[in-house]
């Protein structure tokens, strides 16, 4: 006899606040450190769901963001959680993280590209961001190091247009 699944579906109908999903076009997804579910959409915005103690329905939260609050674009396209908390988004306007000590948006400027496609953080806490246009690695004290292919030169990146990109945390290779 074959494995039994059970496969659980919410249409746009349910959240624990009784409100709405922010879409159905789901485009990434993540679970940070403080077990809260982060849904991004590919033109809503992004929810966080804090579920609290699970075994209580009553103290569940739902948070919906957008462009309204913070981000710089509602269309998501990425996520990554960083060793401190902070969560960086990748949207197709560009690169936001996500503070949890004050609950702030704050968008990064000085990528190479508009479209911050692809997002992952290293063992220094570096965070590397792909674009339409290059790389950049955004240091700890804020400053933008980018990478074209012009400079790096030929072979070094194949493509401008990063799409994806992984980092090795023991060495810091990308």
């Amino acid at each position: 006899q074959p494995d039994t699944f059970l496969i659980s579906h919410y249409d746009n109908v349910w959240t624990p606040d009784s409100t709405s999903f922010g879409g159905d076009d789901v485009r990434a997804l993540i679970v940070d450190d403080a077990d809260r579910l982060w849904i991004g959409y590919y033109g809503s915005g992004i929810d966080m769901w804090d579920s609290g103690d699970p075994s209580v329905f009553a103290d569940d939260s739902w948070e919906h963001y957008t462009d309204s609050d913070g981000l710089p674009n509602n269309q998501v396209l990425t996520f990554r959680v960083a060793p401190d908390g902070r969560v960086w988004v990748g949207t197709t306007g560009g690169l936001a993280v996500f503070d949890p000590a004050d609950e702030s948006w704050q968008s990064v400027t000085g990528l190479p590209g508009i479209q911050a496609r692809a997002v992952d953080i290293d063992g220094h806490g570096h965070v590397w961001v792909g674009t339409e246009d290059g790389v950049a690695m955004l240091y700890s004290n804020g400053r933008v190091a980018s990478i074209h292919e012009a400079e790096a030169g030929p072979g070094t990146i194949e493509h401008a247009e990063i799409v994806d990109l992984a980092v090795d945390r023991s060495d810091g290779r990308v």
